[in-house]
């Protein structure tokens, strides 16, 4: 739940930036949780499966992400910027899970298209798609941090025309659980 609260936190973020939703990464309908109670579960006894959010016995995890701490970010730099938005500074980074009730998450994005693969990696004109996306995320003071074939997927059919490069690319990013965001701000 905390991953995916991050990541619905990226998508809020970069709905507020023009030039990123809807040209270079899905819209986000939204981020849902909903609490499970005991008689809504199905008995373990009768589940050939453990739920997804409890280790083999049943117990949650001591650690249910695998973010980087911001102590563990400090190590990188000399400071970290107010600007910077880390793990502690969100409200999810206090939540503990509760295996009495557990909270299911949901993100609901638009559908896109095929993930990107070796075929599309061949062609010159994708990975020029490619390069323009991943400098219009950076100008939104996005590092991705997990970038990879799997985390780029065809764009929807109502992706807009990308200020910056007066044309509507081929593809998405997704998958922001792991992004680093510097607001810069307007200027």
């Amino acid at each position: 739940c905390r991953n995916l609260a991050r990541e619905a936190w990226i998508y809020n973020y970069l709905d507020r930036i023009p030039q990123s939703s809807g040209t270079i990464i899905p819209q986000c309908y939204g981020f849902f949780t909903t609490t499970l109670t005991e008689r809504k579960l199905i008995p373990s006894a009768k589940r050939p499966y453990n739920l997804p959010w409890s280790s083999v016995d049943g117990e949650h995890a001591k650690r249910d992400d695998d973010l980087c701490d911001d102590v563990e970010v400090e190590e990188f730099l000399d400071e970290i910027p107010s600007e910077l938005i880390t793990k502690e500074r969100s409200a999810w980074n206090s939540w503990v899970p509760d295996s009495k009730n557990p909270l299911v998450a949901v993100l609901i994005l638009e559908k896109g298209g095929p993930m990107y693969n070796e075929i599309d990696d061949q062609d010159p004109l994708v990975k020029k798609d490619i390069k323009q996306i991943i400098r219009d995320l950076s100008l939104c003071g996005v590092a991705h941090g997990d970038f990879r074939m799997s985390n780029l997927v065809r764009s929807p059919t109502t992706t807009e025309v990308c200020p910056h490069h007066k044309c509507v690319h081929k593809w998405n990013i997704i998958d922001f659980n792991r992004a680093w965001v510097l607001d810069l701000g307007v200027e």
